[in-house]
């Protein structure tokens, strides 16, 4: 993978270019025009974008789908005060989804968390000096996808 290639990938993944820079060596206006001529920042604006959108519009159908099986059971309730009417599992099932949808990048996170845990140890094993430097990129990245999350 070349320098670039590696230095946008950590970009989009929420680094700053200063630690970008000295991670891969690099001079600091070296990813500073890479990030400008690349145009990383509105790519990375834009992802954000679109995931807080994407995460709206589940709201919003789980919000629908709540309202509606309430809507029924006060019906069923309206006809007779002790129905014992289920849902039926397609109705649950699709409200369940939903959830699981939005919940995935809770997992997500605290995948992110266990491996950069993991990650740090071994570093500290194998090179204190180094894993102290990467200390406030492992930072800079949890705080990224915390953000996202």
């Amino acid at each position: 993978m070349e320098k670039r290639d590696a230095a946008r990938m950590m970009y989009m993944g929420g680094a700053k270019q200063a630690d970008i820079a000295r991670v891969l060596g690099l001079a600091p206006r070296t990813v500073s025009a890479w990030q400008t001529r690349g145009g990383w920042k509105t790519k990375r604006v834009n992802a954000q974008l679109l995931k807080m959108k994407s995460q709206e519009a589940l709201l919003e159908m789980i919000e629908y789908q709540t309202n509606a099986l309430k809507r029924r059971k006060d019906m069923w309730l309206k006809e007779d005060p002790e129905s014992t009417m289920l849902f039926s599992g397609g109705d649950l099932d699709g409200l369940y989804k939903l959830f699981n949808t939005l919940a995935k990048d809770d997992r997500a996170f605290k995948h992110y968390l266990a491996v950069m845990k993991e990650f740090m140890k071994y570093a500290e094993k194998e090179d204190y000096k180094m894993a102290k430097e990467l200390t406030d990129l492992a930072e800079s990245f949890i705080q990224y996808q915390s953000e996202r999350v």
